[in-house]
């Protein structure tokens, strides 16, 4: 998806990762790292990884196509309507997307199989 967006790889990681705690307990049955709401209500819930990554790339991926830098990810993020009402978002994003941790429930977590 980053490649078909022409933006690193590592700003879609940062933000599932911020997004979905790192696809912690509450998260993973969601098939939701991207943490999509309705309208900022409750979650929304995907069947598969696969069809979360589609929806996204659909419905998010053009207004961040193309981003020139990770400040113009983040801003078109916002006008799109992704958590603009949290003042330290956009940091704390930027500190998954710099991170080089990766939590002990990831490296343990067995592999999705889709059918």
């Amino acid at each position: 998806m980053a490649k078909r967006l022409e933006i690193p790889v590592e700003w879609l990681l940062g933000l599932a990762a911020h997004e979905s705690g790192w696809l912690n307990e509450h998260n993973w049955p969601l098939r939701n790292p991207f943490g999509l709401t309705n309208a900022g209500g409750p979650n929304l819930c995907f069947n598969t990884f696969r069809s979360v990554i589609d929806y996204w790339e659909r419905k998010i991926g053009p207004a961040v196509k193309s981003a020139k830098s990770v400040d113009a990810f983040f801003d078109a993020l916002h006008q799109f309507g992704y958590n603009s009402n949290s003042e330290s978002w956009r940091e704390d994003v930027k500190k998954n997307i710099n991170s080089q941790y990766l939590p002990k429930h990831i490296q343990e977590r067995p592999k999705e199989t889709e059918t």
